[in-house]
């Protein structure tokens, strides 16, 4: 994960860590928004300040098209 992605160990793991538990999307700001890891995407959290976490996964699932979360 580490060398494919070009990403920091800590980085990688916690990567590794949100693909071993099936997790879609993972919430951080320390990754590019928008990158994706097989079939994790990276969430900034922060990039929308006016809604909590669980909105901005929401607002992820309706719009892959998995309607409510």
């Amino acid at each position: 994960m580490q060398e494919r992605h070009a990403i920091s160990w800590w980085d990688a793991l916690i990567v590794a860590a949100a693909q071993a538990r099936q997790c879609s999307i993972l919430l951080t700001e320390d990754l590019q928004s928008g990158q994706v890891f097989d079939s994790v995407r990276v969430v900034d959290p922060f990039a929308s300040p006016d809604k909590q976490p669980h909105e901005i996964v929401e607002a992820h699932y309706v719009a892959k098209g998995h309607g409510d979360a």
